[in-house]
């Protein structure tokens, strides 16, 4: 059973938001292979590095320039 809740955005009002324990983990089999690209607003150093050493591939600061993520999306699909 899937656990969901909805998304605080009013923007987004029929988003859900799937629970964070339901999500596959690289301890998973099948998927290892599975690039972790993190998208967020959150800037600090410690964030970055935390987020690095948890197992992403890569870490994008909001606000980001869409050539720049699509940039390193096709570094992951080239690899992949």
């Amino acid at each position: 059973m899937t656990s969901t809740s909805p998304t605080s955005s009013a923007s987004c009002s029929s988003a859900r938001v799937i629970a964070s324990s339901t999500w596959p983990t690289a301890a998973q089999a099948g998927w290892e292979a599975v690039p972790v690209l993190m998208l967020t607003a959150k800037n600090t150093e410690r964030d970055t590095v935390r987020a690095l050493d948890a197992g992403a591939n890569d870490f994008i600061i909001k606000p980001f320039q869409p050539q720049e993520l699509l940039a390193r999306l096709r570094r992951f699909l080239a690899v992949s």
